[in-house]
């Protein structure tokens, strides 16, 4: 077995097995600092998936249950979780208005 890996016990009869970090691994989570921020397209694309669940969900519950009167409900709160989504994507309004709210 190499040097650099390790067979470390952990209970009677089990063992793991210890590979170290490549250098590209400790390069990542070392010392520098690494922009892991999201860009602002996969931010909207996570923002729109979770606004529109909930819009659908609310839509669903609040709703009699038929289809049409869903489709009623959920296409506003859809196009608010579009403009919600594009706001806090691309825009600092959302971040302006909490710096005001919390002044």
């Amino acid at each position: 077995m190499p040097q650099y890996l390790k067979v470390l016990p952990i209970a009677d009869g089990l063992a793991v097995l210890h590979v170290p970090p490549t250098p590209s691994e400790i390069y990542i989570f070392g010392p520098e600092p690494v922009d892991m921020s999201p860009s602002p397209h996969r931010r909207f694309a996570r923002t729109l998936a979770v606004l529109g669940a909930i819009a659908v969900l609310v839509s669903a519950v609040v709703s009699p249950p038929d289809p049409y009167t869903q489709l009623v409900y959920a296409t506003p709160l859809l196009l608010l979780a579009l403009l919600l989504s594009v706001l806090r994507s691309y825009t600092d309004a959302l971040e302006a208005f909490e710096r005001d709210r919390h002044q």
